[in-house]
């Protein structure tokens, strides 16, 4: 499922990325930064990044009341576009093999069986982390951004948990650089696995109702930033 941004949420996230940008010191919106904004759009308060640890839980957001987790991801990609695809997962199921339950596995075992490991691998991802994050409704949230940022889309949707029986897996080349995971609905590329840099891409559409939007970044210079920030508050 599809979500979409209420009018003013669409205003919070337009008006926090452009006023992120003119801090000489922030050169994109990215990591944290994002993580920061999209809490301020969802009216969510943030943990104290200097006294708390940061995890590496899947669901960077969490709206305990209503019990969504998001995985946020910024992306720097044609905000025009149609679809992408971004890193979802380290996913080294050799390294894991006998937790995932596939003792022998190898480079060489049948393809079936590393697209269940890899299946395996992401999905109990997902379902550990809802428990420990005591999330109800997964999704992810993406900011798809322009080399020049002064481009965005956004979107919003439901994380996907995979199902065995609605895929079959295909090597891209016979030298098995990439191992793809393609719909059997209608044969479009949902996942792809690299063995090397054992990293797990997912594949997504980015409707044309998105939406989309357009800043012109103007950052301060450092001086008048450091003047603006640390100057006294004027006692009236």
């Amino acid at each position: 499922m599809i979500y979409t941004l209420s009018n003013i949420e669409q205003t919070r996230l337009q008006e926090a990325i452009e006023s992120a940008l003119r801090v000489p010191f922030i050169v994109g919106v990215e990591g944290y930064v994002f993580e920061s904004i999209f809490h301020y759009i969802k009216d969510l308060p943030l943990s104290n990044p200097h006294s708390e640890k940061r995890s590496k839980l899947l669901f960077d957001c969490v709206d305990s009341q209503r019990k969504i987790g998001w995985s946020l991801k910024a992306v720097q990609k044609s905000p025009e576009t149609n679809s992408f695809e971004l890193v979802i997962q380290r996913a080294d199921i050799f390294k894991k093999k006998l937790e995932l339950g596939f003792s022998t596995l190898t480079l060489d075992s049948p393809i079936d069986e590393l697209g269940d490991a890899i299946l395996r691998h992401w999905n109990q991802k997902i379902e550990a982390d809802m428990i420990s994050q005591i999330v109800e409704s997964p999704r992810i949230a993406v900011l798809i951004k322009s080399n020049n940022h002064k481009r965005y889309a956004f979107l919003e949707q439901d994380l996907h948990i995979f199902s065995p029986d609605k895929l079959y897996w295909k090597w891209t080349d016979e030298l098995k650089t990439g191992l793809q995971a393609r719909r059997k609905s209608n044969n479009s590329v949902a996942l792809r696995w690299y063995p090397n840099q054992k990293q797990l891409f997912e594949s997504f559409q980015l409707p044309q109702n998105s939406f989309r939007f357009e800043i012109e970044p103007t950052a301060m210079s450092a001086n008048d930033f450091i003047k603006t920030i640390l100057r006294p508050p004027t006692i009236l």
